[in-house]
């Protein structure tokens, strides 16, 4: 699973994009994008991102977190953290994650 935070869901969209298809090139299962929208995002409806997306309404995401620039999460199948990277870099950054895995 890759979470996609940002307040630009142009962003979002196209991170998703370069993961998705990233993953069509590599063995083993495809990543599924889901973004987490700022409670600073507009439009307040991300109706149109062809994945799910949900709104950190209460900021409790970035508190957590601390996602200082639109940055990606990867969710390991075990539920724990994997590598985090700016929005910018998802196709390096995933890249450099599957040829760790042999993948």
């Amino acid at each position: 699973m890759l979470l996609l935070y940002s307040t630009d869901l142009k962003a979002i969209a196209t991170a998703a994009a370069a993961a998705v298809a990233l993953t069509k090139t590599t063995t083993g299962p495809p990543i599924h994008p889901i973004a987490i929208l700022s409670r600073d995002t507009t439009p307040s409806s991300p109706t149109t991102l062809p994945f799910p997306a949900y709104r950190d309404t209460t900021g409790n995401f970035a508190h957590l977190y601390h996602p200082d620039t639109p940055t990606a999460f990867v969710i390991r199948p075990d539920g724990y953290l994997g590598p985090r990277f700016p929005l910018t870099e998802t196709t390096t950054a995933l890249s450099s994650y599957f040829t760790t895995l042999d993948r």
